[in-house]
């Protein structure tokens, strides 16, 4: 059980893209900013986040090994499983023993409640969460792995993809196309420069095709939507 006053911890890890890495890093500042205390994958934890991949079957087998491993990781964690292979399998995910909560790519933005939902409800958490720092600490900004991790930074401008190819699995996965508002992307890219980084890796599902789904204005100039995005 956890100790009166001590902060619940949460582990992330992910499989496959760089947007599921950033869609974890964004909970995982999502966690800090509630008051959770993100450690390390594999260290003992209240709750285990695995955002799984599905591009493969390779990826399908991997994702389960890690899932198995993080209900193994000390502590007896409230695993949570997401993802793309947690979106199509969602019945074999569920069942992996362990395995607390599926939930869908959709609800990505949701998981923070779902995990404190879990531990509220498991009895692990034993006292009301005081949001922590405003400021995402050092270790925090440099969940992206290597050598890199101080200068690189990855910022999603779009997810999903329509043009389902016979041998893919994503638009299923990841749904129909969908850009960010080129000022949301504008103002991250802002924050993500006044924390220090010096290059931002701009990706998404299918990147090629960013602002072509709402039919963005042109203004006139009939430019690419995403050449307009990165000169800006």
């Amino acid at each position: 059980g956890m100790n009166e006053g001590r902060r619940p911890r949460v582990s992330l890890t992910s499989l496959g893209c760089k947007v599921n890495q950033y869609e974890m890093r964004a909970a995982a500042e999502e966690f800090h900013r509630r008051g959770f205390e993100v450690v390390p994958f594999g260290a003992p934890a209240d709750a285990c986040l695995v955002n799984t991949c599905s591009v493969t079957h390779e990826a399908d087998v991997k994702s389960r090994a890690v899932l198995r491993r993080a209900a193994r990781s000390g502590e007896d964690p409230v695993v949570v499983a997401t993802g793309c292979y947690a979106e199509m399998a969602p019945g074999a995910v569920g069942a992996i023993s362990g395995v607390t909560a599926v939930v869908p790519n959709a609800e990505k933005p949701r998981l923070a409640d779902v995990v404190e939902d879990l531990l509220r409800r498991s009895g692990r958490l034993l006292f009301e969460l005081g949001d922590a720092a405003p400021a995402a600490p050092e270790g925090l900004l440099a969940l992206e792995e290597g050598p890199l991790s101080r200068t690189r930074a990855v910022l999603k401008v779009q997810d999903g993809c329509n043009h389902f190819c016979s041998f893919c699995i994503i638009p299923f996965a990841r749904g129909r196309l969908a850009s960010r508002n080129p000022e949301e992307v504008a103002a991250e890219a802002e924050r993500l420069a006044a924390a220090g980084y010096r290059e931002l890796v701009l990706t998404g599902i299918c990147v090629g095709d960013y602002g072509d789904e709402r039919g963005f204005p042109q203004r006139g100039d009939g430019r690419d939507p995403l050449a307009r995005l990165l000169e800006r």
